[in-house]
């Protein structure tokens, strides 16, 4: 199995750095974590595939995953030491994270295709690319989209940041909410945040989400974001396209009925 090289590698590690007093995690946390990791292993196994790997930092890659679940590093290692002396228990969590990835690597396929069999309807494209260079550069304003009404809403972000942006924990952040002015922050419905990997080449960052209610009007994306705002004196950032679609609930219904 694919993941396999990763775990076997993953326990090793835990299994030397585990402190003895770090409580481990359970397994409703476990799994989703897991999950990540691998979704993440995925896209630096295939930046290694040319010569500017050593430009990812993995450690700030794993440690934003850690911050999304609100656990750490540690934690972590603590819960798959403890696992690792009990095969038949990480057996079982790994036929959990096994089949969530599977999962979503079919479903994201037949939506893509469906996207692509033009059904989709584009609301927004990006009309030049934007690059964040320098001293002095700004992240550019939040992007602001009218919605079409409820449906499935794909992003597609392309773009590249650079070992040497000094930016921390970059990520794509986007919600929908209700009125123009987004004066109400209680009633924004935010989507996964998509984590920004530093390299030397350019990645497409997708994300769909299903929406069913009809009083949300607008999206804001956010692209990129960081959690550290004083890193603006030195960035190296090149967006090159952002594209917004969507499909009708009514195309959307029809093709999980096919499934």
């Amino acid at each position: 199995m694919r993941y396999l090289s990763k775990i076997l590698v993953l326990v090793f590690f835990a299994a030397c750095n585990k402190p003895d007093n770090i409580k481990i995690l359970s397994k409703k946390q476990f799994v989703p974590i897991l999950v990540d990791v691998h979704l993440l292993d995925a896209i630096v196994t295939d930046y290694s595939l040319n010569v500017y790997t050593n430009n990812v930092d993995s450690a700030v890659l794993y440690n934003s995953i850690m911050e999304k679940h609100h656990t750490n590093m540690e934690s972590f290692q603590a819960t798959l030491k403890w696992h690792s002396y009990r095969p038949e228990k990480l057996s079982e969590i790994y036929d959990e994270v096994f089949g969530i990835l599977t999962r979503r690597e079919q479903e994201a396929g037949d939506l893509m295709k469906l996207f692509a069999d033009g059904n989709s309807t584009r609301l927004f494209t990006l009309d030049k690319p934007i690059q964040i260079i320098g001293d002095t550069a700004a992240y550019p304003q939040p992007f602001i989209i009218p919605l079409a009404g409820t449906g499935t809403y794909l992003f597609d972000v392309e773009m590249r940041m650079l070992a040497d942006d000094n930016s921390v924990s970059p990520k794509i952040v986007s919600y929908f909410f209700k009125n123009q002015a987004d004066s109400n922050a209680a009633e924004r419905l935010f989507l996964d945040d998509i984590l920004v990997h530093k390299s030397n080449f350019s990645r497409n960052y997708q994300s769909i989400y299903e929406l069913a209610d009809s009083t949300y009007y607008f999206l804001k994306l956010i692209v990129p974001e960081t959690g550290n705002t004083d890193t603006a004196y030195k960035k190296n950032t090149y967006i090159s396209s952002i594209k917004i679609s969507r499909i009708a609930p009514s195309i959307g219904k029809e093709q999980k009925e096919k499934r």
